[in-house]
């Protein structure tokens, strides 16, 4: 095979240099992911403004915008400072039961308040769109569905019909799944599907969601992916630039070496041997890196005997 000209090199050096400038991005990008992301066994998110989680079922997929199915990558931001300003409709993720069992991360849309202690006739309690169940004359666990019974139009809070603002009643929210899909006009059906949430056990507000990346999220979060798709090619890239750099070094040992017998020689009468210069550099090189190493172990040998003989004095006092 014959060289390269000038022109095809620097075209293949541009071209390695873009792969590998390609490769650490998408190295660092794929790291960030993992370690902003939360494990499958974890019941916690990562810190930070954003937050990534893989979608581990079905539960949301739909043809709405922000329906999402199994294996995507849903990308949360942090909860208001006050929940109780969260909107029917939103999406949030929580701590609740699934898989049989509890505190697992779930991410379902708000599909009503969850207040309590409120009289019969309460305006919000009598609406048609709630469901509640009373007690000796006081309702429990309500599911107001509608925002304008408890918010008015500036999004502040009504009273109740004892002067008390909702917000001051309400003990979380009701959450539930898209997927089966479930009759939001039925109240009775919708809350027999949904879970009442309390605002302690909230974790993050859906903003939006990229299909698939979950998969390769749940694939690369084994230790044993991760090491052969992220730490081996950067490691493998690392030692190439490494090699590179030597080399760069040993090829301008040998330009300066050409040079300085070029000049001594008397009008080209010495003939260069390229090879033995290249092998000096070399050898040079190597020594150089011997007395480094020699220099290293002598001093790690005198701290030993420093801290041998410290300790010496220490016990004959």
């Amino acid at each position: 095979m014959s060289k390269l000209n000038e022109q095809q090199r620097k075209i293949f050096d541009i071209v390695i240099t873009a792969v590998q400038i390609i490769a650490v991005v998408i190295s660092v990008i794929l790291s960030i992911i993992i370690i902003a992301n939360p494990s499958v066994n974890t019941a916690e998110v990562g810190e930070g403004k954003f937050k990534l989680m893989p979608v581990l079922t079905d539960s949301m997929k739909g043809d709405a915008k922000d329906n999402f199915d199994k294996g995507d990558l849903i990308i949360a931001t942090a909860l208001p400072n006050n929940p109780a300003t969260l909107e029917v409709g939103q999406i949030v993720t929580y701590l609740g039961f699934a898989n049989g069992q509890n505190n697992q991360l779930i991410t379902h849309r708000i599909v009503g308040y969850a207040m309590d202690n409120l009289d019969e006739d309460d305006p919000a309690v009598a609406a048609d769109s709630t469901l509640k169940y009373y007690e000796g004359g006081t309702s429990h666990y309500i599911m107001i569905t509608d925002t304008s019974l408890i918010r008015n139009a500036d999004g502040t809070f009504k009273q109740n019909s004892k002067g008390k603002s909702y917000e001051e009643c309400m003990i979380g929210l009701w959450t539930c799944h898209d997927y089966p899909v479930v009759d939001r006009s039925d109240i009775g059906a919708l809350h027999a599907e949904s879970e009442l949430v309390t605002f302690d056990n909230l974790r993050a507000l859906y903003k939006s969601h990229i299909g698939g990346i979950g998969k390769a999220i749940f694939w690369l979060q084994e230790a044993t992916h991760f090491l052969l798709v992220i730490v081996l090619p950067l490691a493998a890239l690392f030692i190439y630039n490494l090699v590179l750099f030597i080399q760069m070094i040993m090829q301008a040992k040998v330009a300066s070496a050409k040079e300085q017998m070029a000049a001594e020689s008397a009008e080209g009468a010495v003939v260069i041997d390229e090879e033995e210069i290249r092998r000096k550099a070399i050898a040079d090189y190597l020594a150089s890196q011997q007395l480094k190493k020699e220099a290293e172990e002598q001093q790690a040998a005198q701290s030993d005997s420093d801290i041998k003989s410290s300790g010496d004095d220490t016990k004959s006092e």
